[in-house]
């Protein structure tokens, strides 16, 4: 069975979460690590996660208002003391492989972007869910070793 979570803005927002020992172990030894190597080959120094329920698929952009876009997207935009406009980049990780069409020659991570002008304000990067249960199940196993 599914679980619902009314709060998501969107309908295919596959909303996955566990204990928080566990998910602070898979944020720190899966996800963050991933996040920054994604963004350390790009020499992005500067980016932020937008709220798991803001998440929105492709098939939630004919039915979405823009102004969730500007909410949840470029709100942040500004300029910087020499007057350049600064777009802050922004990030959703995604178990949705339909999501992810591109995949970095380097880190190898299936990612996909939405971009202001040509410029990206916001990528999609997947997670594969095997990855993430591996993670899980090496938490426990860790716990064990530690409790012997």
């Amino acid at each position: 069975m599914m679980n619902n979570k009314d709060d998501l803005c969107s309908k295919y927002n596959p909303y996955l979460s566990f204990k928080s020992e566990t998910a602070n172990y898979i944020n720190k030894n899966l996800i963050t690590p991933k996040i920054k190597y994604f963004f350390d080959i790009r020499k992005i120094k500067k980016y932020a996660e937008v709220d798991s329920k803001n998440y929105i698929s492709d098939l939630d952009f004919m039915s979405i208002k823009f102004s969730l876009f500007y909410t949840h997207l470029l709100q942040d935009i500004n300029r910087d003391e020499n007057g350049s406009i600064v777009l802050p980049i922004k990030y959703c990780i995604t178990i949705d492989p339909f999501l992810c069409t591109k995949t970095c020659a380097t880190t190898k991570i299936k990612y996909d972007e939405i971009c202001l002008g040509k410029t990206p304000v916001l990528y999609y990067i997947f997670i594969d869910i095997t990855e993430i249960m591996e993670c899980a199940r090496q938490s426990e196993k860790q716990a064990i070793n530690v409790k012997v």
